[in-house]
């Protein structure tokens, strides 16, 4: 039999390791998120859930508590911001717009009307840059950057 290949053993001996863990999926582009997810449901699918719960993906920020969104949003360029907003739904970007304060706002909407055509890469290292500033905002222990309810969660206990 193969020995695995995500190798969790460092990050399941403590909260910080699933943290990162958590990290290290948010941060993969989707082909790469799909092997490390695999590998790791194969080597410890307790794991793997545990630590699923502390994953946040850019699509689901709609879930975040509206205080913690708002205050990533504030911190996340504008210009990065409207990247990563291409090919996001009108109501996903509309309940972002509305999380920002009327300056802040404009300064995204001006970045929309100027943009130029985008990769998928760029538009996912875009999405990944708000993550971080997310996560760099829970390492000053200013939220705890998790979703406790969404659609995903869901999901899993019904098929599960």
């Amino acid at each position: 039999m193969p020995k695995p290949v995500a190798n969790l053993k460092r990050f399941k001996s403590s909260m910080q390791g699933i943290r990162e863990f958590a990290i290290l999926i948010e941060q993969s582009d989707p082909r790469s998120r799909a092997m490390i997810l695999e590998s790791a449901e194969k080597e410890d699918a307790r794991f793997l859930a545990k630590a699923l719960r502390k994953v946040v993906y850019f699509e689901e920020f709609q879930y975040l508590e509206e205080g913690i969104l708002a205050e990533i949003l504030a911190k996340a360029s504008p210009k990065v911001l409207a990247f990563a907003l291409i090919g996001m739904s009108a109501e996903f970007t509309e309940y972002l717009h509305k999380q920002l304060g009327f300056r802040e706002k404009k300064m995204l909407r001006d970045e929309q009307e100027n943009m130029k055509a985008a990769s998928e890469a760029f538009i996912l290292g875009a999405r990944a840059q708000v993550l971080k500033v997310a996560r760099s905002l829970e390492a000053q222990n200013k939220f705890v950057f998790e979703l406790n309810d969404c659609p995903r969660f869901k999901q899993r206990r019904s098929t599960g």
